[in-house]
């Protein structure tokens, strides 16, 4: 989360240099998402390594749940610098024959920075772009772990880029709380380094949709 904290300070910065009247807004969200069947490559040290075309689940409230938090600076001309971290998870469903399992569930975490735009009846346009930070575990049949070598603390790396597109809807509930319904599409490039040596490249191409409450100060 420190680098959710020190993304919103940049977010700050961006837009602070305006005199006009800036506005805070926040979301915490969750939802689901579809992912498209894309190359896999696990290659782990001193075994087979796969090459092939993976399917996933997602699973969006098993394990560690499916999650969205966003913060927002806003201008007076409806634009804003957005903070976001999307908690996304990808069960790997065809696992070839030497590998037992391969999740990275407790995140494909998609970290970005937002521009946004307020449309008319509280439509919003964003488009954002940052990085992947995944935390890998699995299993081959022999038994060797898949562990992602990490150095964020928590089992989590840098894994790669990540951009994405969404489409959202304001419903407010009082002058300041709003509900959020988004559509989301996240194309996304993550290699992991594996403990003990080898590596697994997993790009992901998603489609998400998030349910989320917010609010706005001031108003």
């Amino acid at each position: 989360m420190k680098f959710f904290y020190s993304a919103l300070v940049l977010c700050v910065a961006l837009a602070t240099p305006a005199s006009a009247e800036k506005k805070f807004s926040f979301e915490l969200g969750t939802g689901g998402a579809y992912n498209f069947d894309t190359n896999l490559v696990i290659d782990p040290d001193g075994e087979k390594r796969e090459d092939f075309t993976a399917q996933y689940a997602n699973k969006p409230f098993e394990d560690a749940p499916y999650y969205m938090i966003r913060a927002g600076i806003w201008g007076d001309d409806g634009n804003a610098w957005e903070i976001e971290l999307i908690h996304h998870k990808l069960y790997l469903d065809n696992p070839p024959d030497s590998i037992k399992s391969m999740e990275i569930t407790h995140g494909y975490n998609l970290l970005t920075i937002n521009r946004a735009w307020m449309m008319k009846n509280d439509y919003i346009f964003r488009l954002g772009a940052g990085v992947v930070m995944p935390h890998l575990e699995g299993a081959t049949q022999s038994g060797k772990e898949l562990m992602g070598e990490h150095f964020l603390g928590a089992g989590f790396s840098f894994g790669g880029p990540t951009i994405q597109a969404t489409m959202a809807k304001r419903f407010y509930i009082t002058k300041t709380v709003f509900a959020n319904l988004e559509g989301k599409f996240t194309t996304s490039y993550a290699k992991i380094e594996l403990e003990g040596g080898g590596e697994v490249i997993a790009p992901n191409v998603a489609a998400h949709v998030i349910l989320s409450l917010g609010f706005d100060y001031p108003r």
